[in-house]
């Protein structure tokens, strides 16, 4: 009689988890596929291609669009513009302002550029997004299992029997397995129409050559600036990735049953894991979903390496930063040479440096994505 509770557990589950004639797709339903183009009775989902998923949870938001689509198995290049200045402090010397110009002069010397472009080195898998024909005669009998996760485009709200899922607003769906859950990223969700941005630091270090002259540093002349090296801690402005995304309607089934009947290759969210006669997609785990492209190869996998189950910051990317500042000269009455030392020399210094590493700030939440191995039920 010990495990009599757990038996009478069992019965009451199944009790509620049966189906009823409401588990039947709704209008708008889309999702996922592992094939090349979308089942009979289904279609494309146009104004998605070449975009990432956005979920949201207001229908009025749905179909906002940010950056212009993707190409097949592109990682789209972004930059960062940048600013710095110099100030090249006074180095005195006891001469007149004519007439040699090899010395450079004090003062500040800003300088604006861009580093170089560079990918968000995220993990990206292109996919087609199908929708169902809902007066298709095939599709009279399609019903998805309790907790499917699915995207309605051109929807207000969420159906009869399926609810907003909030814990995916602003979010992209990430495909993970039934250990990791649902689990976010610590990105702030994204507004309606908001940009993904980010920033770098760099430092640039400047070696301003140095300049001897035939006299004697002192008073009067403070016209010549200071040779050596300069370190000067910056950052590379505020940037998009560029990366552009469509906002859904993403709501989750509440339907009392674990039975589906969906076409072969059915890719499908789940929030509390993959229903039977569903298994986790291991080979989409970790890697950020696009819709298909135009022209574009279904199932190709391209960007970074999958992101680590559990891991919760994407990809960091580093950028070049370069740039010259020319130093004007500064004559004064002596000719170069022994023993003043270390004024600096007019004409270009250049500096090179690589961006301390950041991501893109895609915010994302982690959820098992299923796919159909064996229909577990007949329509109600």
């Amino acid at each position: 009689m010990a495990y009599l509770p757990r038996v009478l557990l069992l019965l009451l589950l199944t009790a509620l988890l049966t189906r009823d004639t409401s588990a039947v797709l709704p209008p708008g339903f889309s999702t996922f596929f592992a094939s090349a183009r979308c089942p009979d009775g289904w279609f494309d989902e146009p104004s998605s291609a070449g975009r990432l998923i956005v979920s949201v949870a207001d229908g009025a938001e749905s179909g906002v669009t940010v950056n212009r689509p993707l190409k097949d198995q592109e990682d789209r290049e972004h930059q960062h513009p940048y600013s710095l200045s110099l100030n090249l402090p006074v180095k005195h010397i006891a001469a007149i302002d004519c007439c040699d110009s090899h010395g450079a002069c004090a003062g500040s010397y800003p300088l604006a550029g861009f580093t170089s472009n560079h990918t968000s080195g995220l993990p990206f898998t292109q996919l087609i997004l199908c929708t169902v024909n809902h007066t298709h005669p095939n599709n009279a009998h399609l019903f998805a299992p309790f907790s499917a996760v699915a995207y309605f485009p051109g929807s207000l709200s969420c159906p009869a029997h399926w609810q907003p899922l909030p814990e995916a607003q602003g979010r992209v769906l990430l495909p993970g397995t039934d250990r990791i859950g649902l689990l976010q990223s610590p990105h702030a969700p994204l507004a309606s129409g908001q940009l993904p941005t980010h920033v770098h630091d760099f430092v640039a270090t400047l070696n301003v050559s140095t300049q001897s002259y035939a006299g004697v540093d002192g008073c009067c002349n403070d016209e010549l600036g200071e040779a050596g090296s300069y370190r000067l801690p910056s950052v590379a402005s505020v940037a998009s990735s560029n990366l552009p995304y469509i906002q859904l309607l993403t709501c989750i089934n509440q339907n009392q049953t674990f039975d589906s009947a969906l076409p072969v290759d059915t890719y499908l969210f789940s929030e509390s894991g993959c229903a039977p006669g569903w298994n986790t997609s291991l080979e989409l785990l970790g890697r950020f979903p696009v819709a298909n492209p135009t022209l574009g190869l279904p199932g190709a996998a391209f960007g970074g390496s999958s992101l680590s189950p559990l891991e919760t910051s994407a990809v960091n990317h580093t950028h070049l930063v370069s740039g010259t500042i020319e130093l004007p000269d500064c004559e004064v009455g002596l000719i170069s040479g022994c023993c003043s030392s270390g004024y600096a020399v007019t004409g270009p210094v250049h500096f090179l440096s690589t961006s301390a590493p950041a991501p893109v700030d895609i915010p994302f939440v982690w959820l098992p994505l299923c796919s159909q191995t064996t229909p577990t039920g007949s329509p109600p």
